[in-house]
């Protein structure tokens, strides 16, 4: 019964942070038009708070589950992350989003990959190397736009257009080495 209700408990916190990850990569990109309409700190400061609290109902949800011996390691790196985050948060709290935006999106694509639809996704993958080889650069191209996107990678520190951002980590990717000025 207590497994039952953690399965349960821990699919809607899966669901909340799928949702939570969403307006985190939405406040962190589209930070002038957030900034347009209100208060920016105050939606970051909560943004960063929502993904901690996130955070610390998933390590309590994984301590009181069954099964401790599989989960020690992910717990203990999700502890890591929760005193990192607090530590960030003292700094800034963009940081703390970006910190954990990543960690989200690890499990997202980790979702994507081995559970939705069956596994069947990473069985094509794995399957056929030069579909492995196109999505491989197709990945490192979409992390590369989002990096580029930050505000730190640009020189006014202002976000860079998702265009340019896009032409740019395709370009490195692709060792042409060409930018937009």
């Amino acid at each position: 019964m207590p497994e039952r209700f953690s399965l349960k408990y821990l699919k809607h916190i899966e669901s909340i942070a799928y949702a939570v990850a969403l307006f985190s990569f939405m406040v962190l990109f589209l930070e002038p038009i957030v900034s347009h309409f209100v208060d920016y700190y105050t939606i970051e400061i909560s943004t960063a708070l929502a993904n901690l609290l996130l955070l610390s109902l998933t390590i309590l949800n994984r301590l009181f589950s069954g099964d401790k011996a599989d989960r020690k390691t992910l717990i203990l790196l999700d502890l890591a992350m929760l005193i990192l985050g607090t530590i960030l948060l003292f700094y800034q709290a963009k940081f703390v989003i970006f910190f954990l935006l990543i960690r989200q999106t690890y499990f997202i694509l980790q979702f994507m990959l081995f559970r939705a639809f069956e596994g069947k996704l990473y069985k094509v993958l794995t399957d056929n190397p030069p579909v492995s080889l196109m999505v491989s650069f197709a990945f490192v191209i979409l992390i590369g736009t989002v990096l580029l996107m930050l505000p730190a990678a640009s020189v006014v520190n202002r976000v860079t257009p998702p265009v340019d951002a896009l032409f740019t980590a395709t370009s490195a990717t692709c060792v042409t080495g060409l930018i937009v000025y």
